[in-house]
């Protein structure tokens, strides 16, 4: 189905997976928030194959509000694919993302909303949490990949990234576009074709379901598909600084020598370690990216291509 921008001012995307206790307080807050905006909107339920009650709850919403509209995946794809799905059908020249557990507030939407429309057409507008609210192996797995990430990408990602986001229709084409097969770095891919990046610092509501859907291997999924948006002179770089540090440790080492190394072996040691994780993940980094390059075409990294997509609709 092509994709429909530009047909009302604001769309909110909400993935759906087993939600049921937060799907109507979640409807009527928004329904709240956008009144506060000012503007028309839909509501984009993307249910993601949820074994709850939320199928009924949705189709109960939907069919009170015709605002609402429900799509429905026939089996579990995953929160970014969820999020895709509701980007390719919506009708909105702004598009608005949001979980579906409440720890993120409906009622921030307006200030993501402000933020946007103080910007340009190629901005990205994020909430970021104030405080840590998830598991600290959560954010630390988090922290580390988005920290060695930002070393390979030509524009950083924020280091608390989340979902929770605002954006244009140019942006929403060109993750249409090109970012289909790789919908685990959706956040990614937008922060790396927008011009700039707006965080937001958001309060959590605690009262939210609690605990995080993203286990480790998630995390690893979503770490592999940003390989394609990263830059091989960088990954090359990376890996060279990485092998000639390990390379001054060792000849530090060896050039203090006798019994004044002894205390510098566990240093040494450990720095050693850092250095060659570095190169080897570096080394593969670029062993990937090549391989995805090969099987996807280039890397895409620049915004132009998502002004030539929206430009193509438009005229049609």
């Amino acid at each position: 189905m092509s994709v429909r921008f530009g047909h009302i001012p604001v769309s909110v995307i909400v993935p759906v997976c087993n939600s049921a206790p937060t799907l109507p307080a979640l409807r009527l807050r928004i329904d709240r928030a956008m009144a506060d905006a000012g503007q028309p909107y839909e509501i984009l339920f993307i249910d993601d194959a949820s074994s709850d009650a939320s199928p009924e709850i949705l189709r109960a919403l939907a069919e009170q509000d015709g605002r609402v509209r429900v799509l429905t995946h026939a089996r579990n794809a995953g929160q970014a694919a969820a999020i895709m799905t509701g980007i390719r059908h919506a009708r909105g020249s702004t598009l608005v993302c949001l979980d579906d557990d409440l720890q993120h507030r409906p009622e921030d939407i307006p200030l993501l909303l402000r933020h946007l429309a103080a910007a340009d057409a190629r901005t990205l507008v994020m909430a970021v949490p104030r405080a840590r609210v998830r598991p600290w192996w959560r954010d630390a797995a988090s922290w580390t990949a988005n920290v060695f990430s930002n070393a390979l990408l030509e524009r950083p990602l924020p280091l608390r990234l989340t979902a929770f986001c605002a954006f244009q229709e140019d942006l929403a084409a060109m993750l249409v576009d090109r970012g289909s097969n790789h919908s685990a770095a959706w956040t990614a891919t937008l922060v790396q074709a927008a011009e700039h990046t707006i965080t937001v610092p958001v309060q959590i509501d605690p009262s939210g379901l609690p605990g995080s859907r993203y286990g480790l291997r998630a995390l690893l999924v979503i770490f592999r598909a940003r390989t394609r948006l990263y830059s091989p002179r960088r990954a090359v770089a990376l890996m060279a600084v990485a092998v000639l540090v390990a390379a001054i440790i060792v000849g530090t080492g060896m050039w203090l020598g006798g019994a004044s190394s002894i205390g510098l072996l566990p240093f040494a040691a450990a720095a050693i370690a850092i250095a060659a994780l570095t190169a080897a993940l570096a080394g593969a980094t670029i062993v990937q990216l090549r391989r995805t390059t090969r099987d996807d075409g280039p890397p895409l990294l620049v915004p132009p291509v998502a002004e030539n997509a929206v430009r193509s609709r438009r005229q049609r």
